[in-house]
């Protein structure tokens, strides 16, 4: 049985919330750095600007991880951690 067979594989990605950089808001870049986790397994990690996340929640829908960025945005990153959101 191949690995396809024994675990269906998403049709969109899962994000989730590594940190939102401070230092990297006051330099101008994108502060909010998330984890991509695709179907196949495959991660990549991304540095979101606000309007980055706003075409990610449009695309795939208002997902928790997705959401708490945006949340992070709205405190411009007064979470000091992930823990923070939750």
């Amino acid at each position: 049985m191949n690995q396809s067979a024994q675990r269906p594989i998403s049709q969109y990605p899962q994000f989730e919330v590594i940190e939102f950089s401070r230092r990297r808001l006051q330099r101008g870049l994108a502060p909010l750095s998330m984890r991509v986790v695709h179907g196949e397994g495959d991660e990549d990690v991304h540095w979101l600007s606000p309007e980055e996340l706003r075409r990610h929640i449009q695309q795939y829908g208002p997902l928790e991880a997705l959401l708490a960025g945006q949340e992070l945005y709205r405190r411009r990153g007064g979470a000091s951690s992930r823990g923070d959101l939750e």
